[in-house]
């Protein structure tokens, strides 16, 4: 069997153990899954049944990008309430003391509660973008405010709570509006039946309305002793109160009817083995539940009257007729329910909890069956191999010892009885073509370079041909004697560092001067290694060196042409220096002998222009590094050379912050123009005559892909800031120089004015300033 093939084999193997491992595993854990996902209370209330704009409603789901939030769950909660929302915060202002949540700006106020569990307070500042919340609300004309905000121990979940203003429902698919936040409803008959956690949550919310009915009723009949004071004194009974306790009844009552219709639409199955081990069966307490209820709706109704007419007459009616029905009668059947669904619920995890210890055996005894049989077919491969391996191993040590006649057997065929075919004739091959001792002598002298060989004890013991011919020598005097006559350096220490490292190995490339029989001196590249024996012991050195006169011949023109092109950059940078002055005293001159003053104005610009221009040169032309210079010098010379400029170098305190950056010098020349602009622009419009300020040019990377330029001052302002037209050369100017550095220009909002440009690095290496 050829190699290639047993390694598929292997391969495949291991891969379908891995896909039959993957396969079961994915099979039971969708059983897992689906058995959990009966267990879900169901996504959506009926909504269609209610006016949910007179109840609460608590809202689970995800906030969409695209600006409204998906519910998910839907519960339904008693009486109207306050808007609530819980989940990441996506945004944070301290400034204006601002968070918003879904989209949602809640404003933060002096008397707004932070809760934060056993830790030590916390406020705002505190606060992070995404940092899970429970933010509870408040609206004032039309304001979110918040009353307290919660920020540890978060559930997972994202929710809304509050009584919606705006439903809008259809048949498939609905949205609500609570306080403002866009709610997008799932599709409607996404109820899971048969959910024991479903009529648990039912069966609980109706024991909850029952005692919110009780409540809403023993508070109404309650009003008889406030009613005959209020008689006493000749005074209207408070009929705002009643009627607000009357709706306190009717809403209870609606809602324990839609619990109850979703129990009823719930209902499982009556032959399911859940209602086989129940002491009655569901539907028939479900029946009996909804005849209690058709017969408190009738009491409630009397209680309802009697009140509005003979408060001690409905105290009587609800101690000996509404308060028993419902203690005796109603929630002992809600309870039984309750624990139905409770037991229910318990054997439904009982299952799921089997079926994943289930799912853990069969996966380990999977795995187990895997790794048995990998080993298996791992060993059968391994050893098909190992042989003809190890056999060429041994012919291969032979071989080095000098036995070339030996030969590989191997019955295996494939890619190794290849190798081993190739390996017998190169084995032969060997045996024909080993080079003889005189081949290695003539090997040694063609050479072209010094070739030298010592002893252990430093002596020359053979050189070659290049040796003699460079150093002058004849092959008998340099053999037997010290490697230190050719060396220039003279003393035993210096000839041990030349030959070799502190340790003794192999010695760094080097430039020594070898000594000719003239004395005089060449200089070589010299490299040299230690002769060792199998063992171990040091048995002497060879050593290799290499001419380097034409070289250091050439390495000197070199430096010689650099001179004189580092002279010719020197005398260019000043004569750019001096031409650009010399055409800024032009400009002067022109300036004194023109009587317009907007004239003069517009000069006295250019000059400032052409002195940013000239700076650069100036920089460079004092540079010790011609292709460098420290910006952060230049922009402190040219913002100081500005303020004096205008006489305000007293008065106008100047502010420089240029971090360590690289720019070409295209680009420091067009920042040198934008910063000469700006600067000048507030010299002229920011300040009074005589007013103090200050003035600030900051050059940085923000990232590697981003360099920021601003200039900022605290004077009066972009908007009462007099500035130059849209058609004036300076704002041209600045504009048209931050196209050419390919950047963005921005207005900084803030006191003063602050102006921003950003633009990419220099992306060749080419005229770098640091």
């Amino acid at each position: 069997m050829r190699l290639r093939t047993r390694l598929l084999f292997t391969i495949g193997a291991s891969v379908g153990l891995v896909v039959a491992v993957g396969i079961s595993s994915y099979w039971l854990n969708s059983e897992i899954e689906a058995r959990v996902s009966r267990l879900r209370t169901g996504p959506r209330a009926d909504l269609a049944r209610i006016d949910a704009r007179h109840h609460g409603l608590e809202i689970e789901g995800v906030w969409d990008a695209r600006g409204f939030f998906v519910a998910r769950e839907i519960d339904l909660l008693p009486g109207t309430r306050g808007p609530k929302l819980r989940g990441p915060l996506q945004a944070i202002d301290l400034d204006r003391r601002t968070v918003r949540i879904y989209g949602v700006v809640i404003e933060i106020r002096a008397d707004t509660e932070f809760v934060d569990g056993p830790q030590a307070a916390i406020g705002l500042e505190d606060l992070q973008q995404n940092d899970r919340v429970e933010i509870s609300t408040q609206l004032e004309a039309g304001r979110w405010l918040a009353r307290k905000i919660k920020t540890s121990e978060i559930k997972i979940s994202d929710k809304v709570k509050g009584t919606p203003s705006r439903v809008d429902l259809d048949r498939t698919r609905g949205e609500l509006e609570v306080a403002g936040v866009r709610i997008v409803l799932p599709e409607a008959g996404e109820a899971t039946a048969n959910s024991a956690l479903r009529e648990l949550r039912l069966t609980t919310l109706m024991t909850t309305v029952l005692h919110e009915f009780r409540s809403a009723a023993h508070e109404l009949a309650g009003r008889a002793d406030g009613l005959r004071h209020a008689e006493a004194l000749d005074v209207d009974p408070l009929p705002e109160a009643a009627s607000s306790l009357q709706a306190r009844l009717v809403e209870a009552g609606e809602a324990f009817g839609y619990y109850l219709d979703q129990l009823v639409s719930v209902g499982a199955d009556p032959g399911s083995a859940e209602l086989e081990s129940a002491e009655e069966p569901i539907d028939s307490r479900l029946r009996l539940l909804q005849r209690q209820f058709d017969a408190l709706e009738e009491q409630s109704r009397r209680f309802a009257a009697m009140a509005a007419k003979d408060q001690l007459l409905a105290r009587d009616y609800l101690d000996k007729t509404l308060d028993p029905h419902i203690g005796r009668t109603m929630l002992p059947l809600v309870y039984a329910l309750r624990g139905d669904a409770e037991e229910r619920l318990s054997d439904q995890v009982r299952e799921i909890s089997a079926w994943a210890r289930a799912t853990t055996r069969v996966a380990a005894a999977w795995s187990a069956l895997a790794v048995v049989v990998a080993l298996l077919v791992g060993a059968i491969v391994w050893r098909s191999i190992e042989v003809p391996v190890r056999a060429l191993h041994d012919a291969a040590l032979k071989i080095g010892a000098g036995q070339l006649d030996t030969r590989v057997v191997l019955q295996a065929g494939g890619e190794l009885g290849v190798l081993a075919s190739a390996f017998n004739q190169m084995a032969e091959a060997l045996a024909h073509t080993t080079v003889s001792v005189e081949s290695l002598e003539s090997i040694f002298d063609s050479i072209t370079g010094v070739l030298v060989i010592l002893d252990s004890k430093q002596r020359i013991e053979n050189v070659n041909r290049g040796a003699l011919e460079l150093l002058g020598y004849q092959r008998s005097e340099l053999l037997g004697r010290p490697f230190k006559m050719i060396c220039s350096g003279a003393s035993e220490e210096a000839v041990h560092t030349a030959l070799c490292d502190a340790d003794g190995g192999r010695a760094a490339v080097r430039e020594i001067s070898l000594v000719r029989r003239d004395g005089s001196g060449v200089p070589v590249s010299f490299s040299s290694a230690e002769i060792r024996a199998s063992r171990g012991s040091a048995q002497g050195y060879v050593c290799i060196a290499q001419d380097l006169t034409e070289r250091k011949a050439i390495e000197e023109q070199v430096r010689s042409s650099l001179r004189e092109k580092e002279l010719l950059l020197h005398e260019l940078h000043h004569r750019v220096k001096n031409n650009m002055q010399l055409i800024s005293s032009l400009l002067a001159l022109q300036a004194l002998h023109s009587t317009n003053p907007q004239v003069e104005v517009e000069l006295e610009d250019s000059q400032r222009r052409i002195q940013s221009m000239a700076l650069i040169h100036e920089q460079l032309h004092h540079s010790a590094d011609r292709g460098r210079i420290d910006v952060g010098v230049y922009l402190e010379s040219l913002v100081s050379q500005l303020a004096r400029s205008f006489g305000r170098a007293e008065s106008i305190k100047l502010e420089v912050e240029v971090r360590k950056l690289h720019l070409g010098i295209d680009q420091a020349l067009l920042c040198g123009l934008i910063v000469n602009e700006l600067v000048t622009n507030s010299l002229k419009h920011a300040f009074d005559s005589n007013s103090a300020g200050c003035i600030g040019v900051g050059l940085w990377d923000e990232d590697p892909e981003t360099c920021v330029l601003e200039v900022w001052d605290d004077g009066l302002g972009i908007e009462q800031l007099v500035v130059t037209g849209s058609n004036s050369l300076g704002q041209t100017l600045v504009m048209t120089l931050t196209k050419q550095l390919s950047g963005r220009l921005v207005f900084v909002p803030g006191p003063g004015t602050r102006i921003r440009i950003e633009f990419p690095p220099v992306e060749s290496p080419e005229e770098i300033l640091t």
